[in-house]
């Protein structure tokens, strides 16, 4: 089941590119900080979780992602990113001016609670991750590379100077595009239950 408790959206046109151009922006702003891998889908507490790093509710997470093409919701899945538009979106003109600044996608079956916890695994799954920021020589070009010297995964993202602020003015930007979208859903749900009844 989803936050919004709805099974699958049909996926705006109106408002796709504007929400696009304003993730782009956030992402450059976050590629400044060293190198970090952040998950896609693990727990929505976990601090490394994308959602955690834009300052977003998991309601507005969800809704954002779909509205710019970047997820689903599914009716027996729920929410899930989609990896290849995720990719493209990550190859495409926004980031291509910048040679400095790297993004990657990557997908590992692992036990993650396990990984964090520097332990044995138990249960292996697919988890999802996105690497944001600037490679050093340190950097870790593997997600199980980022980790302690005890083992334990490093969970805390780099600092960055202005994080909040950043988060509040991308939160601002967002909440008209997420409301229209809310709206074009009723809209189309309301417009589809009238098409039933009239061929009924």
């Amino acid at each position: 089941m989803t936050h919004f408790g709805w099974s699958k959206i049909t996926m705006s046109s109106s408002y796709d590119t504007t929400i696009l151009d304003r993730l782009a922006e956030y992402f450059l702003y976050l590629a400044a900080a060293p190198s970090f891998w952040f998950s896609l889908n693990s727990s929505y507490d976990h601090e490394f979780h994308l959602s955690q790093r834009l300052g977003m509710s998991p309601d507005d997470y969800e809704c954002i992602m779909v509205a710019a093409k970047l997820a689903e919701f599914h009716k027996t899945r729920g929410f899930f990113i989609s990896l290849c538009r995720l990719k493209a979106f990550l190859a495409g003109h926004w980031f291509t001016t910048n040679s400095t600044v790297t993004f990657e996608v990557d997908t590992k079956k692992m036990d993650l609670n396990a990984y964090i916890n520097g332990v044995s695994a138990e249960c292996r799954v697919n988890c999802h991750f996105l690497r944001i920021g600037t490679l050093a020589d340190h950097s870790p070009r593997k997600v199980e590379m980022q980790k302690y010297s005890d083992s334990r995964m490093i969970v805390t993202p780099p600092r960055l100077n202005g994080l909040r602020i950043k988060q509040q003015s991308l939160r601002h930007c967002m909440e008209q595009c997420k409301w229209n979208y809310f709206k074009e859903y009723l809209i189309r749900k309301s417009q589809r239950q009238v098409d039933v009844h009239l061929v009924e």
